[in-house]
Parts: structure tokens; sequence; C-alpha cells
């Protein structure tokens, strides 16, 4: 077996008739790594159990080995005893969740990914503004639960589409604001973005990019070399936005 690297994106590897293409970089990003890490700290300094909202990562195999060091996974904070410590995943939490682990007197390690919590601020700055937030994102991921849980009900719409705009009939004079789910596929974020400021008038804008550099990296090393692959495998969790937005990139170029 020889490896040989070919772009940045890239590297080949020669094993007997087949030549197969990794993609660089991959893997963890930075912000899943952390939360991995604060949940293992957490079992190190406090012992087991340490409790855990929701999964940490979207990965059946880290969270079972997370499980087996003594770290109990749960869906809500009331399914933990009093005085427990508790890890928030990367994805975000609602304030209500924060506020309801409080009330209960659970110690809180927040796991939230730095670039999710620098749009939570945002979004909490437009609400001040009197700004109508429109969150790109896909209805239901623990992401965008988290993100509409830092503002009061119908301050935020999510959309996903260009026609979700008119379904949710907001008026063309209304001041707006975006953002957008840090695991979204690119493509259908401009497409949405664009689709955003042909609709409305007064369209502020996040100060740098809501997408995570890793979805972008990796959603681009995808990109490079699907088009010279007969066929592309992505390893990942059918439960993980990013694997099925990069399976996506796949298809998209061919």
């Amino acid at each position: 077996m020889v490896r040989t690297s070919i772009t940045p994106e890239t590297t080949q590897i020669i094993a007997g008739t087949r030549r197969i293409l990794l993609a660089n970089p991959r893997g963890f990003c930075a912000g899943v790594r952390r939360a991995i890490d604060a949940v293992e700290q957490a079992l190190e300094l406090h012992g087991a159990p340490v409790y855990v909202r929701r999964a940490i990562v979207h990965n059946r195999d880290v969270v079972e080995r997370l499980k087996q060091r003594g770290a109990v996974f749960v869906q809500e904070i009331d399914e933990m005893p009093p005085g427990a410590v508790a890890v928030l995943s990367a994805h975000g939490s609602a304030r209500g969740v924060k506020l309801a682990a409080q009330n209960r007197g659970i110690r809180v390690l927040d796991a939230i990914c730095p670039l999710v919590a620098k749009i939570h601020a945002e979004v909490e700055d437009w609400y001040r503004m009197g700004r109508h937030v429109l969150l790109i994102g896909h209805q239901g991921h623990p992401e965008i639960v988290g993100t509409l849980g830092q503002l009061p009900a119908g301050a935020v719409s999510v959309v996903s589409r260009p026609d979700d705009l008119a379904v949710i009939d907001i008026p063309r004079n209304i001041a707006v604001a975006y953002a957008v789910q840090t695991t979204f596929a690119l493509r259908d974020a401009q497409e949405m973005i664009e689709a955003i400021r042909t609709r409305y008038d007064d369209v502020a804008a996040p100060r740098a990019s809501d997408i995570c550099y890793a979805t972008t990296n990796r959603q681009r090393a995808i990109e490079t070399i699907a088009g010279k692959a007969d066929l592309v495998l992505v390893v990942g969790d059918a439960t993980s936005s990013n694997a099925c937005r990069l399976v996506e990139v796949a298809q998209g170029a061919g």
C-alpha cells in the first residue's frame, strides 16, 4: 500500500488496483472535541456519574464509550438528581434548560461550541434592536432548538428553503436579521441569504460567517474529490447533520 499526496484536500492511497482518495481534513471539529473533553474531564474531576443532557455529539460510538466511563445521558434536566454534575452539549441549550438546572442545584458545565455561543449573542442583540430574526437551519435540530430558546416565542422564524419566506409572511418593510445553523450546507445557505436579501429591504447580517470552518472545509474537500471518484463513502452517523450534508454535497457534485 502506497500513500501519496495529491492536493491539500486529498490524500491518495494505492491499494492493489484500487485508488482511494481520502478527504482532507476529516474527523471531528474543534468544538466537538472540546465537548467530549469536557465530559471526560468532569468524570476525572468529579467521578461517575456525570450527567449529560442529550447526546454530546451525534456519534453513537463516542456516546457508548463515554457511557462505559460513567456518563449518564438523559433527555431533560428533571431526569438528573438534585446536586448532580451535568454537561450541556456543544449544540447549545435554551435559557430554560439552564434555569431548570439552577433550580435543582445542579452544577452545570456548558460545553457549547464557541461559534454557537456567538450566534446566541448575535440573535439577542438583533432582538434588542427590534429586528425579527430569520434562522436558517433545519427545524428540530438541537442547535436550532437551543437558539430559539434564547428569545421569546415569535421573535425568530426558522427557514430552510426560499419558499419558507412566503409561508412565514413577514412584510417586506420589517427590519430583519439572519443567522445560520453552523452545520448547514454552504450552497443552501447562500441561496437562502440571497432570497432574504431579495425579499426584504432592511437586512442585518452576522459579523462573520455562522457556518463552522470545519463544516466549510470538509464540504469543499468532498466537492473537490467527488468528481474524481466513482463512489464516495461518508463515514459518520446517520443522525449527524454534518455527515448528512457531506452526502448531499457529494450527490450535488454528481
